[in-house]
């Protein structure tokens, strides 16, 4: 069974393609990419302001949600039916993919937010901030549930375990810290990683 490789590309670049590639051209930059549950679906959070689901098999347009310019980082809840985005602002955004609505705002952060990713079952958000901390959202209510220092520098990746129960985050002070996702008790630092980027399926 083949593999479907798809390939965003923002208008003006160029990328070296194989046969049975699909690719997809854009005027606009692509901060991140994700598929749906049912890998049916692919979506991509633009910086025009928009987010655009393409069918998986065709590379085919489906639609486009539109949502705010200025969001520079986001992330894709299970299933891509909502996004979680963070821009200049001190709030977090969270949006419904299927009305296009701006649902909740994520409020208490000092500086800008960085890296987001949600937990595998959809329920907590985290958030890295420029304020150099780490924070615990519930998604339903919005409401902090977690505030952890992450070192000497902004955390630059955040993600949960599987079983939503550890968290880990890299940070540019080169540590990695796992912390427990409930108690906020930070278990193992790691030091000395100049480079770190990582996800958990």
């Amino acid at each position: 069974m083949g593999k479907l490789l798809l390939v965003l590309l923002a208008a003006s670049a160029a990328a070296q393609t194989l046969p049975g590639d699909r690719v997809i051209h854009l005027n606009a930059n692509v901060s991140i990419v994700a598929f749906s549950s049912d890998g049916k679906l692919l979506a991509g959070a633009c910086d025009d302001g928009t987010v655009k689901f393409w069918d998986a098999q065709s590379g085919a347009l489906s639609r486009t949600v539109t949502w705010s310019k200025g969001q520079r980082s986001a992330a894709f809840s299970p299933g891509a039916s909502m996004v979680a985005s963070a821009g200049q602002e001190k709030v977090i955004n969270l949006w419904d993919l299927k009305s296009g609505e701006l649902t909740r705002q994520m409020t208490g952060n000092k500086k800008k937010s960085g890296p987001l990713a949600f937990s595998r079952d959809g329920k907590r958000l985290v958030s890295g901030g420029f304020d150099k901390t780490v924070r615990l959202w519930d998604v339903a209510s919005g409401g902090l549930q977690l505030e952890l220092e992450d070192g000497n520098g902004e955390p630059s990746s955040v993600a949960f375990s599987p079983d939503g129960e550890t968290l880990v985050t890299a940070n540019a002070d080169t540590t990695l810290r796992i912390w427990n996702a409930r108690t906020g008790q930070l278990q193992r630092t790691l030091d000395e990683l100049s480079l770190v980027t990582f996800t958990m399926a």
